[in-house]
C-alpha cells in the first residue's frame, strides 16, 4: 500500500516534469501541484489516523495492565482465605488480560513502525512538492522572459522566427 502511494506520488512528479515541457505550462503545472498537495493532505490524514490508533492501543495496554495487576492481587488475597473459586476466576482473567497485552504490544510495535514510515513519506512528498513548486516558479520566470524577448523582437503568438517584423508607421 505504501509502495503504491509512493509510486503514485512519483508518477505525479514525473507527469509534472513532463507537463512543464509543454506550451501550456502554467495551467498544467498548477493542476499537477494541486494534485500533489491533495496527496500530501491525504497522507497527513492517514498519519493522524495511525497516530490515533497507536494512542488507543497504548491506552488499552495501560488499562489491561492495571486490570491484570488487580486480578493477580485478588488471586493472592483469595489464596490467603482458601477461596479456590475466586483464585481460579482471578487467575483466568489475569491470564487472558496478559495474553491480550502481548497481542496489543505487537500491534503497538507495528503501528509505531507504520507511523514513522508514513511520517517519512509525508516529509519526502513535501520535499518533492517544494522541488516541483520551485521548478514551476523558475520555469514561469524563464517563459515570461522569453515571451518579453519575443515581443520585443516583434514575434509573438502566431508569429514564428523569420517572420517579417511588424513595422509601425506614423502619419
Amino acid at each position: 500500500m505504501f509502495d503504491e502511494l509512493r509510486a503514485a506520488f512519483r508518477e505525479a512528479l514525473e507527469n509534472f516534469n513532463k507537463e512543464l515541457s509543454r506550451d501550456n505550462v502554467s495551467e498544467t503545472a498548477d493542476r499537477l501541484l494541486i494534485g500533489m498537495k491533495r496527496e500530501i493532505v491525504d497522507e497527513k490524514a492517514a498519519v493522524a489516523g495511525v497516530e490515533a490508533e497507536l494512542e488507543k492501543t497504548r491506552a488499552a495496554i495501560t488499562r489491561l495492565s492495571s486490570e491484570a495487576a488487580t486480578a493477580r492481587r485478588r488471586e493472592e488475597m483469595a489464596r490467603g482465605i482458601d477461596d479456590e473459586e475466586t483464585v481460579r476466576l482471578a487467575a483466568e482473567f489475569a491470564t487472558k488480560a496478559e495474553a491480550h497485552i502481548a497481542v496489543l504490544k505487537k500491534k503497538e510495535e507495528a503501528l509505531a513502525e507504520e507511523f514513522a514510515f508514513r511520517q517519512r513519506t509525508v516529509e519526502e512528498m513535501f520535499a518533492r512538492f517544494n522541488e516541483a513548486k520551485e521548478l514551476h516558479v523558475r520555469l514561469s520566470r524563464v517563459m515570461s522572459a522569453e515571451a518579453e524577448y519575443l515581443a520585443a523582437l516583434g514575434e509573438g503568438p502566431g508569429r514564428g522566427v523569420g517572420s517579417p517584423p511588424v513595422i509601425l508607421r506614423t502619419a
